[in-house]
């Protein structure tokens, strides 16, 4: 199974997304709408709103949270970038933590 934390980077943008893909896109879409259903919950707990992409249409889905306005290349940016991933990293992990731990068992 397939689901991971990670981030991405654009010129003009860093995202902190959770990746769901175990491979069947029917699969990958009922446990999106499993964890939708928490949304409130894991919203309230990570502290802001977060961006659900169900993406009908693709494989995967994922929930991301954004920074945005600021370009990898320009070195002025970097600890803004930084200091964004540093403090959402824990608290994004630690908001869906318990709830994809129900969502996985069932």
């Amino acid at each position: 199974m397939r689901k991971s934390l990670s981030h991405h980077l654009e010129l003009s943008a860093l995202k902190r997304p959770y990746w769901i893909n175990k491979g069947a896109q029917e699969e990958n879409k009922e446990i999106f709408d499993s964890i939708y259903k928490f949304k409130g919950e894991i919203e309230t707990s990570f502290g802001n709103q977060l961006d659900w992409q169900r993406r009908d249409n693709g494989k995967g889905s994922r929930i991301a949270y954004w920074l945005r306005n600021v370009n990898v290349f320009n070195e002025e940016d970097w600890p803004e970038m930084i200091d964004f991933l540093i403090s959402n990293m824990i608290k994004f992990e630690m908001s869906m933590k318990g709830i994809l731990k129900e969502v996985f068992q069932k």
